[in-house]
């Protein structure tokens, strides 16, 4: 995925994330043996989501180096101690919609989705 490729990929009309999301029987699995590799307990694990650090929508993959067990309780919108899942998946489509409409490069919004997505909040 590049910038050059914006427009035939994540941006294309009709839709990506869908075309290259994995099915849930196919990451329900997956999310129980991350879950506790990370620690949490299997009666904690409809608390979290197997989310993708780097989102599908920005061209983010499906590996395992991509996945990480996102906290899923409602600890209300942008509380700035603690983000959720609902946080992020704002964060995200606001982020992709910057880089469809070319305020954002791809490249400089999936390192800061890498290393720190919450300062795409700002």
């Amino acid at each position: 995925m590049t910038q050059a490729s914006i427009e035939q990929t994540i941006c294309r009309a009709g839709g990506y994330s869908d075309s290259v999301r994995p099915p849930e029987a196919m990451t329900e699995a997956l999310k129980y043996k991350m879950l506790a590799a990370y620690g949490v307990p299997g009666s904690k694990i409809g608390e979290y989501e197997l989310d993708h650090v780097v989102s599908v929508s920005l061209g983010g993959s499906s590996s395992t180096y991509n996945l990480w067990p996102e906290p899923n309780v409602d600890a209300g919108r942008y509380a700035r101690s603690e983000y959720v899942a609902n946080d992020k998946d704002e964060i995200e489509h606001r982020a992709w919609e910057a880089v469809c409409d070319y305020q954002d490069k791809l490249g400089r919004t999936q390192r800061t989705m890498a290393t720190n997505w919450t300062k795409l909040a700002d």
